[in-house]
Parts: C-alpha cells; structure tokens; sequence
C-alpha cells in the first residue's frame, strides 16, 4: 500500500492511498534488503516506482476521501507508537537483567562501597523501565477501549526510547569488554535500540504532539 500526492496543490487533501501489487510495470525492487546498523532481522526493501499506471479499482476510497485518508494514515502511526515503546522497554529490560546476572556473579571483585552504588543504578533504571512499561500500557489499553489514545501513545514513545537506549549504554559501561564483545547480545541490543527513538516519530515530534494537546486542553478550560 502507497500513500501518494495526486495533486500537490490541494496539499494533504491530495493524498490518496493504493494498492501496488507485484508485477506492476514500473514497480521496481531496488534492493531487497537494506542494510543496517541494527534490527537486522527485519527485511527492509527499498522499491521505486517510475511511470507506474496503478487501476482505478486499486485505488482505496473516493476521490473526496483526500483528507480523511491523510487522517487515517497519521492515525495509523498512533496504533503502532506505544508498540515501538514496548519493543525500547522490553530490549532494555533483557539487557539490565542479564547485566544484573553477570554484575552479581562477580560480586565479589567489587568494593562493597562500588556494589552498593551499582545496586542502586540497576533498580533506578529497573523503576524507569516500569513507569515507562505503564505508560505504554495505559495507551494499548485506551485503544482497546476505542479511546482517544494519541498523548498518552505519543508519551510511552517520547519516553521509553530514550531511556532505554541510556540503560543499554550503561550496561555495557558495566560489564567493560564482555559488553562490548559479540559474545553476549549486550552489542546487538544497543545496536538495535538506536531506531526505536527515530521509528514513528522522532522524541522531538512526540514532545511538541503533547504540548500542543496541553495548550488546547488548557484553552478549553
């Protein structure tokens, strides 16, 4: 599915989404797998479409459906952001546990005073990870309930990538070359939190979608 511009001038009423299917003249494959810093695992395929007739019938909604598909295409990503908060939650939690494990069964080559201090790091960054689990939570739930659910998703989003990414840092600080080292998933994870703060919106993007929202709730008031 491709959401196009079929007339510029009519900005996002212009918007129109297709089916492209497999085989269309013009429909290229320009690489079938990209390749990345992280997320290996997941295809990511680059297409070009060049002089590509699409048919009428493959053409979804009516003409007058321009902005309504627009908005249906922004809505799509606040389905999908809290998603991108839980799979930062859960790439971090996997770190600070098995961290966790490793720190405690080298216990005994730290000073008590440096452990006490690492203790209180892993359940700091353990409480984060858990309000931030909530927050996602909260939006999945609200969407279920067919709620409006856009800041509390947009808040989950701006969150949890962030810090998760700040956890999996630390961790490899921690272990020093068993991080670092390929053996352990420790790489892979830092590797693969990077996208989670730029897939669905940037922080940035998220943090101006829940100041706007405090200034209108704030003018209805």
């Amino acid at each position: 599915m491709v959401f196009a511009t079929v007339d510029p001038a009519q900005a996002n009423r212009g918007i129109r989404a297709f089916v492209v299917e497999k085989g269309t003249p013009g429909f290229e494959i320009v690489k079938e797998n990209e390749s990345k810093l992280g997320m290996r695992a997941m295809l990511t395929t680059a297409f070009a479409l060049d002089d590509a007739m699409i048919p009428l019938e493959n053409c979804l909604g009516q003409p007058e459906d321009g902005p309504a598909t627009f908005r249906t295409a922004l809505a799509t990503l606040n389905t999908t952001r809290h998603q991108v908060a839980s799979m930062a939650i859960g790439i971090a939690q996997a770190s600070l546990d098995d961290a966790r494990e490793l720190l405690d069964a080298r216990r005994s080559g730290f000073a008590s005073l440096r452990w006490s201090r690492i203790e209180v790091e892993l359940d700091s960054f353990d409480a984060q990870l858990h309000r931030a689990r909530l927050l996602a939570r909260r939006a999945a739930w609200l969407l279920d309930q067919g709620r409006p659910h856009a800041v509390e998703a947009s808040a989950a989003k701006a969150l949890a990538p962030p810090l998760a990414e700040r956890v999996c840092a630390r961790m490899i600080a921690l272990l020093g070359s068993d991080g670092y080292s390929d053996e352990f998933l420790f790489e892979k994870r830092y590797r693969d939190i990077k996208i989670m703060d730029i897939w669905e919106g940037t922080g940035q993007i998220h943090r101006g979608i829940i100041g706007q929202r405090m200034i209108k709730e704030a003018a209805a008031r």
